[in-house]
């Protein structure tokens, strides 16, 4: 029998192997269509399941300003302060967003200004590293610390400058944020600008009084890292060659 079909094959012309070999190519794309169609489901029951959790809904609608939702889900008994998986609060994603109608809503149902991730971040960290000044004002207000801190040792303020965010910067600043606390490698907020090349952010740190000749644990200063970095037009700043 095997013998028959092996000289049944060598029998066959060159087109035929060539249907063959089309009709095997068919198949193997149906099975790996099939595969795949079944892993897309797989994947899609996974976001459905996401979706419908209470706690993604809380968070999904803090991020979006959806008060609404966020009602909804404060009067179906989630808490208040429930965090995903890094631990972070609706009250933080709220913040990133500048939804500050969604954060009073929370705060009035007793949310957490004192809430940090698993990286020690606050909600007022949160807005101001999304340079949200609107939301950085009224979470002061709301009573929030300015110049916590988080695991690195970076405040709000910090993280504004490193992020370019200049307006909540001066949000920050015009709410007594220490202008230059350095964080666990001597980073001060004026340097966190420099290297990240946030020219807008440094101008309103020094307009504001920060110190240039502080230096970082490596020994460096504000100007000495904009030099090393070839950032010419921050080295002008700096020096007060020019204006902005």
């Amino acid at each position: 029998m095997k013998k028959y079909m092996v000289t049944s094959i060598q029998k066959l012309g060159a087109k035929q192997m060539a249907v063959i070999g089309i009709a095997v190519s068919l198949l193997a794309a149906m099975a790996q269509e099939i595969h795949a169609q079944k892993a897309g489901a797989d994947i899609n029951a996974l976001i459905e399941e996401a979706n419908n959790d209470p706690i993604n809904q809380m968070m999904n609608a803090a991020k979006d300003g959806d008060m609404v939702r966020l009602a909804d889900g404060i009067s179906s008994g989630v808490g208040i302060d429930c965090t995903n998986k890094f631990g972070q609060t609706q009250l933080m994603y709220a913040s990133a967003g500048g939804h500050t109608n969604t954060a009073g809503l929370l705060l009035q149902n007793k949310a957490s200004l004192a809430a940090k991730d698993q990286l020690g971040r606050t909600p007022l960290m949160f807005a101001a590293e999304g340079n949200q000044a609107g939301m950085v004002r009224f979470l002061i207000e709301a009573g929030a610390v300015v110049d916590e801190t988080d695991a690195l040792g970076y405040t709000a303020l910090i993280h504004a400058a490193k992020a370019g965010g200049a307006q909540a910067a001066q949000a920050l600043i015009d709410n007594k944020a220490s202008i230059d606390i350095q964080d666990g490698n001597g980073i001060t907020p004026l340097i966190g600008a420099v290297v990240n090349r946030h020219k807008d952010t440094a101008f309103v740190l020094v307009q504001s009084g920060a110190r240039l000749d502080i230096q970082s644990k490596s020994g460096f200063t504000a100007e000495e890292y904009a030099r090393a970095i070839k950032a010419t037009n921050i080295v002008n700043l700096l020096q007060g060659k020019v204006a902005k």
